[in-house]
């Protein structure tokens, strides 16, 4: 009986990696990440889209469309917002970055890019969408400068305020030593 099962199982997974297989079109995979640890208001930030194309065939007519970044939220640096790759090869990939620096501060969702492409030669078009990295935390500049600037200044100020509480008691200390080396040395 479980031989049976087995062999029923067997063929069920055959005949449905044979559909599969008989399928020869482009299918890409497409990810959005953000290639930063800390986001801050008026810092660059770095989105990577990286396609995969894990079909048979090539994909054609790739175009790649961003429109969750608003101006009023965000200047652009570098990069675009849509992009065009006439042909992605089977079994290989492709990227893109853009640059953007948030002019806000506070939760913001980035969502998805839309993705269309052409996925066999009968010119069948596929619209799809990219991960989305959510909700992302971007901190004002003033408390990221405090988290993670070197403070450059404020060890400048520090060593000025506790430079007497080291030096007075070091010249008190000195004077005493030099006026008990001086006896001593009259001494011998």
């Amino acid at each position: 009986m479980a031989s049976s099962k087995n062999l029923f199982y067997g063929l069920c997974l055959f005949i449905v990696f044979s559909v599969v297989a008989g399928d020869e079109r482009a299918r890409l995979l497409v990810s959005k990440a953000i290639l930063n640890e800390q986001l801050a208001q008026g810092k660059d930030m770095t989105f990577l889209y990286t396609l995969h194309n894990i079909g048979d065939v090539a994909a054609t007519s790739v175009e790649l469309s961003d429109a969750s970044f608003p101006a009023e939220h965000f200047d652009h640096v570098s990069g675009r917002y849509y992009v065009r790759w006439d042909r992605i090869p089977a079994q290989s990939n492709v990227t893109h970055a853009v640059v953007l620096r948030p002019v806000i501060h506070g939760v913001y969702n980035i969502s998805y890019a839309r993705i269309s492409y052409i996925a066999d030669s009968e010119g069948t078009k596929v619209e799809s969408y990219s991960s989305a990295p959510g909700y992302s935390v971007i901190s004002s500049y003033p408390e990221y400068a405090r988290k993670h600037e070197s403070h450059v200044f404020d060890w400048l100020i520090f060593s000025v305020m506790i430079a007497p509480s080291i030096a007075i008691p070091f010249f008190v200390w000195y004077q005493s030593h030099s006026k008990y080396e001086n006896l001593k040395l009259k001494k011998a």
